[in-house]
C-alpha cells in the first residue's frame, strides 16, 4: 500500500545552481548526489532516449526533492508553465506567516508578481518562480509550532482539465479519498495571488500521511488536455510515492490497467518502478530499503517534522468541529408605514435577501449559515409574509408600494448601498430596485428571476412560458382563495415541500416552520394578492401575442449581476436565463444542472460559494459609495 509522498522530482538545467536555490533558509539538505546512467532499464523505466544524468536528493522537513540534469539537449523553452498549465505544476513550502522566505527566495533570483497575500483563511499565500521559472508555492500558516526552524514541505500540486477522473484515480491509487473540494472565483484575492484576472477554478485535496496532493483545473483560463509530459524537458517531472509494498501496488495498478514502464526494478539499494496517471504525468513507485532513513515513517518521528505534524493535526480538528454558529437574530424594521419582521446575522459587505412567493425569511437560515462570518444579511419577511404587516387591499401590494418597502428598510439599516440576492418574487423586486435606483444597487444575485418586463415579454412570445405561466391566472382567480388557505396547509405543505423534502433537501424543522407559517389565519390572502396586484398579462394559451414587444430588454441593468439558475425549473423555461443575460449590461450566468427552481435549497453549498465570490469582486466602495470591479 501507498504509505506518503516521498518526494517530487524536478528537472534542471543548472543542478549546482538549482542545489544552492532549494538550500536556501534550509528549506531543504543534500542528503546524496547519483549519477543515472544511460543504461536500456533507465531508458525503457522513464521512456527517453538518453537517460544519462547528474541527479541529487534533498531532504526537507515532511518531503523529499529530486533533482536532475540530464546531459542531452533539451529544448530552449518548455511549453506549458503557465499556472492553469496541465501537468505536475508547484510544490508547497510553508512556514509561520512572514515573509523571510519569501525575501530569501527572491533575493537568491526567484521573482514574483505579487507579495504574500491572505484569502481570508488565515494564512498567507504567495506563488513564485525560481531562476529556471518553476513555480512555487510559500504559505504562511497561523498554527505553525514555535519550536520549528525551517520550512516545510506541504503538497505537490497537478493540474487537470478533467479534476474528477484525476481525482478518482489518486484515490485508487493510494487508498484515500479526496477529503475537501470546492469551485473557487472569480474573486479578487485570487485574481492576485494567481496573478490572473478573473481567474476562475476546481480545486480538490488529497491528504497523505506526512503531505497532501492538491488538484486544481481552471475554468478561466481553461485548462487543457496535453500529451504525456517527456521526462528528461524541463520543469517539474514526477511525483514519488512510497510503497510498503512494491510488488503488490505494481501488481494491483496492472489490473486496474495503468500504464507502467515495466515492472519494478533495483535502483540502488531501493526497489522502484514508474507508470502514468490519466493525464500522463509520471509517477513513480518507490520502496525504500527497511533501515531508509529519508522514507516517510523516519519524516514524521524527526524533531520538526513531530512538532509540524502534531501542530497541523490539532489544527485541522479544531476545523472539523468549529464551534455552533449564533443563530440569526430576529428583527422589526418600521418602514413605509408597516412593520417587515426579519432575520439579520454577522458583519462585513450588507446583503439583502428576498425570498418569493409562498416562502418566508426564515427559508433563508441554511444559506446565510454558509455564509456566516463574511457578510451582514439581512433576510425581511416581505409585505403579507410572515410576521410582517399584512394590509387588507389588493392595491397594497402594487410593486411601486413593496420597492418602496425595500427602499424604506434600506434607509432603516442605515444602508447607502447594498447588495441584493433574490429568489422568484424576490428576484423580481431586486431588478426593480436595481433599476429604479441603481446608486443603491452596488450587485445583483438572482436566483431564477427575471426582470418584471423580462418575463411580460416572454410569457407573450414564448409559447412554453406562457403555458408555464398559466398557474399566475390561477392564483389570481377567486377559487384559488379555497385551494389556498390555512385549512389546506396540510396539503399545500405536501404539494410545495413534498419532493424536496423526500430527496432530503428539507430538514423536518424547515418543513414544521412553513407549516406554521401557512396554517396561521389569513396566512394566504396577502401572498395570492402579490399576484392579483401584480402588473402582468398572462393570455390563454394559443392566444394571440399583443402587438407591442417592447420589454424584451428593458429595464436594462447596468450593476454586476449574477445569475444562479436552476435548470430543472419547471416554473422558468430554459430560455429565459438568456432573455435575463441579454436585459443585463454584466450578467454572469451560472447553470446548476442538478438544481431545480429553488437552486439555494437545493444545491446551498455551491449557491453560498457563488455568492461570496461575487460579492467580493464586486465591493462596495465606501469612501465613494459606488462600487469597484
Amino acid at each position: 500500500m501507498i504509505t506518503g509522498l516521498h518526494h517530487t522530482g524536478l528537472v534542471v538545467r543548472d543542478l549546482e545552481a538549482a542545489l544552492a536555490f532549494y538550500s536556501q533558509e534550509r528549506a531543504f539538505r543534500l542528503v546524496h548526489r547519483f549519477e543515472v546512467a544511460d543504461t536500456a532499464t533507465n531508458r525503457a523505466l522513464l521512456q527517453i532516449e538518453d537517460a544519462s544524468a547528474q541527479a541529487a536528493f534533498l531532504q526537507g522537513s515532511l518531503g523529499g526533492l529530486e533533482l536532475f540534469e540530464f546531459r542531452a539537449d533539451r529544448p530552449a523553452t518548455q511549453a506549458g508553465r503557465d499556472v492553469f498549465s496541465a501537468g505536475i505544476r508547484h510544490i508547497c513550502l510553508q512556514t509561520a506567516i512572514s515573509d523571510r522566505l519569501f525575501d530569501a527566495l527572491t533575493a537568491a533570483g526567484a521573482r514574483s508578481h505579487a507579495r504574500p497575500a491572505g484569502l481570508g483563511t488565515g494564512n498567507s499565500y504567495v506563488y513564485l518562480r525560481d531562476p529556471e521559472d518553476n513555480l512555487l508555492e510559500l504559505e504562511g500558516t497561523p498554527w505553525a509550532p514555535a519550536g520549528a526552524t525551517r520550512p516545510w514541505f506541504a503538497h505537490t500540486a497537478i493540474v487537470t482539465h478533467d479534476i474528477a477522473r484525476l481525482t478518482r484515480f489518486y484515490a485508487m491509487l493510494t487508498g484515500i479519498e479526496v477529503h475537501r473540494q470546492g469551485d473557487f472565483g472569480p474573486a479578487a484575492k485570487f485574481d492576485v495571488v494567481a496573478g490572473i484576472p478573473e481567474v476562475r477554478f476546481k480545486g480538490a485535496w488529497l491528504r497523505l500521511a506526512n503531505a497532501e496532493l492538491e488538484f486544481w483545473q481552471y475554468l478561466h483560463p481553461a485548462t487543457t488536455a496535453t500529451a504525456p509530459r517527456d521526462a528528461a524537458a524541463p520543469g517539474w517531472n514526477h511525483l514519488c510515492l512510497e510503497s510498503d509494498d512494491i510488488e503488490a501496488d505494481f501488481a494491483r495498478l496492472v489490473a486496474q490497467g495503468v500504464e507502467t514502464h515495466g515492472p519494478p526494478q533495483d535502483f540502488g539499494l531501493a526497489r522502484l518502478f514508474f507508470c502514468r496517471d490519466p493525464d500522463g504525468n509520471l509517477v513513480e513507485i518507490l520502496q525504500p530499503p527497511p533501515a531508509s532513513t529519508t522514507c516517510v515513517r523516519m519524516m514524521l518521528e524527526d524533531v520538526e517534522g513531530r512538532l509540524v505534524d502534531a501542530a497541523r493535526t490539532t489544527y485541522r480538528q479544531a476545523a472539523a468541529s468549529p464551534p455552533p454558529p449564533a443563530p440569526p437574530a430576529t428583527r422589526t424594521w418600521a418602514v413605509n408605514g408597516i412593520e417587515l419582521h426579519g432575520l439579520e446575522q454577522g458583519a462585513g459587505p450588507p446583503l439583502l435577501l428576498l425570498h418569493g412567493f409562498p416562502d418566508h425569511a426564515a427559508a433563508w437560515r441554511p444559506l446565510m449559515t454558509r455564509l456566516q462570518g463574511s457578510l451582514r444579511v439581512v433576510a425581511p419577511d416581505q409585505r403579507g409574509y410572515g410576521d410582517s404587516s399584512r394590509p387588507a387591499a389588493v392595491e397594497d401590494y402594487r410593486i411601486d408600494l413593496l420597492v418602496a418597502d425595500l427602499i424604506a428598510l434600506l434607509d432603516a439599516l442605515g444602508l447607502p448601498e447594498v447588495h441584493l440576492c433574490g429568489h422568484d418574487w424576490g428576484g423580481v423586486l431586486a431588478f426593480e430596485l436595481a433599476a429604479r435606483c441603481p446608486g443603491r444597487v452596488a450587485s445583483l444575485v438572482a436566483l431564477n428571476a427575471p426582470p418584471r418586463e423580462v418575463l411580460q415579454h416572454m410569457i407573450w412570445h414564448d409559447p412554453a412560458q406562457r403555458a408555464a405561466s398559466q398557474y399566475i391566472s390561477l392564483l389570481r382567480s377567486p377559487g384559488a382563495d379555497a385551494s389556498f388557505h390555512e385549512s389546506a396547509a396540510e396539503g399545500l405543505v405536501e404539494r410545495f415541500l413534498g419532493d424536496p423534502r423526500r430527496r432530503g433537501r428539507l430538514t423536518d424543522e424547515e418543513v414544521a416552520a412553513y407549516r406554521a407559517a401557512w396554517s396561521r389565519p389569513d396566512a394566504w390572502r396577502p401572498m395570492l394578492a402579490w399576484y392579483r396586484a401584480a402588473p402582468f398579462d398572462v393570455p390563454a394559451i394559443g392566444a394571440p401575442p399583443p402587438g407591442s414587444t417592447t420589454g424584451a430588454s428593458s429595464p436594462l441593468i447596468d450593476c454586476p449581476v449574477l445569475l444562479i439558475w436552476g435548470e430543472r425549473d419547471a416554473v422558468f423555461v430554459p430560455a429565459m436565463a438568456e432573455a435575463i443575460a441579454a436585459a443585463c449590461t454584466d450578467c454572469r450566468v451560472e447553470r446548476l444542472t442538478e438544481a431545480g427552481h429553488v437552486p439555494h435549497r437545493d444545491e446551498p453549498d455551491r449557491c453560498a460559494a457563488l455568492i461570496r465570490d461575487f460579492i467580493a469582486h464586486h465591493p462596495i466602495d465606501t469612501a465613494k459609495g459606488s462600487t469597484k470591479t
